[in-house]
């Protein structure tokens, strides 16, 4: 098997842990050397060799790439963060069937807001990927501290657990459900240590990975460090969608995603 190319430290493929690079590894399954978004306010444009800019065509979200394979594949995104909806998606609208960003003035506002639309769209659609993003545990990391022992930290992940809670129980509640077979991926852009990320440290690089769904060995501990490349390669395996090689999309990530989603 081919080496895994896991953001490796004094490479093109070392970014910053910070979100704008990490969201768009996550979204479009490549490195920073293949997107260019090096911050959080990178423009999206498709100007060939320029650091620090988006490079749409280069680096497509990879719901554009379904949409091109499957055209008929309803995708749908949901960020509390307005950079994903500003930046990613709405350089490229036309992969998504439906899309907005959350809305309020704190983070917990915004993510309320983001769940009720995501819950309001699930009444009547039915998506084949659905994307949605919470904020503040972030936002709390950043006030307060990144750490278990940090208790406002700590009752931010459990606030975002309940909504994440909220959108599973609406697609699965949905008429039709009992016949959906759905794979769930949890994870984040970057880790953190003290209230600051953005740097190399173990604390920033380490990132959860949480899966479920068939194929999904229950209460498995994987110690890998499969990193944000494998959420695009693990969706197209897990709905049977062929991989160009001109993506860039690393053989060996796509290797794993298989190994974690065969059904």
């Amino acid at each position: 098997m081919e080496r895994l190319r896991w953001r490796e430290m004094d490479t093109d493929t070392q970014q910053p842990t910070i979100s704008g690079p990490g969201w768009a590894s996550i979204f479009t399954g490549v490195w920073i050397d293949r997107h260019q978004v090096d911050g959080n306010a990178t423009p999206p444009v498709n100007q060939a060799n320029v650091r620090g800019s988006y490079m749409v065509d280069q680096a497509p979200h990879f719901a554009r790439r379904l949409k091109s394979a499957v055209p008929a594949a309803s995708v749908a995104s949901f960020a509390a963060w307005d950079w994903i909806e500003t930046y990613l998606v709405d350089a490229q609208p036309e992969a998504f069937d439906a899309h907005d960003r959350g809305v309020g003035i704190k983070y917990p506002d915004r993510d309320l807001n983001t769940q009720s639309k995501t819950l309001g769209y699930l009444e009547t659609k039915s998506p084949d990927v659905l994307i949605v993003h919470f904020d503040q545990v972030d936002g709390a990391g950043h006030a307060t501290g990144f750490g278990t022992d940090n208790p406002i930290y700590m009752e931010a992940i459990q606030k975002v657990d309940s909504h994440v809670g909220e959108v599973l129980s609406a697609v699965r509640h949905r008429p039709g459900a009992e016949k959906e077979k759905w794979l769930v991926l949890v994870t984040t852009d970057h880790g953190g240590t003290g209230r600051k990320h953005g740097g190399q440290s173990l604390e920033e690089r380490t990132i959860p990975l949480i899966a479920n769904g068939p194929g999904v060995p229950e209460s498995q501990v994987i110690n890998t460090p499969f990193g944000h490349t494998i959420i695009a390669p693990t969706i197209f395996r897990y709905l049977n969608v062929p991989v160009d090689a001109s993506w860039g999309w690393n053989a060996a990530v796509f290797a794993l995603g298989e190994a974690v989603v065969a059904r």
